[in-house]
């Protein structure tokens, strides 16, 4: 998240200093301001506490559910979390491996259930 961090269009913000700010397009836009460790000592990259709540600020209160905004799924794609989840190709080829070795065991079962009752007659 530090190479989304800016002071102003095209200034990053780079030490854990005061006035940090996240974007996604070089500063150009500034969504949310950043803690500002060199005054509280803590976490230089969680958003700092303001109105409205959201998911990704320093603090909460305890038993509250803050939402996750636009501007974190915005943080979350531009790190590189996509927000549709895609199955792995391998997924589908796994799922149809399975599936074929259940129909070959079932149509083995039937052939000695068949052939079992063909010897006792």
């Amino acid at each position: 998240m530090d190479l989304f961090s800016y002071t102003a269009a095209g200034v990053r913000g780079l030490d854990k200093g005061p006035n940090q700010r996240f974007s996604f397009n070089n500063g150009t836009t500034l969504l949310t301001t950043f803690n500002d460790a060199a005054a509280n000592g803590l976490d230089s990259r969680d958003w700092v506490n303001g109105n409205p709540p959201d998911a990704f600020n320093q603090f909460s209160a305890s038993g509250v559910v803050n939402p996750v905004t636009a501007t974190d799924l915005i943080n979350m794609d531009v790190i590189g979390y996509n927000q549709i989840a895609v199955p792995e190709p391998a997924t589908f080829a796994l799922c149809g491996a399975v599936l074929a070795l259940a129909g070959y065991q079932g149509y083995r079962v039937r052939q000695r259930r068949l052939a079992a009752l063909n010897m006792k007659v």
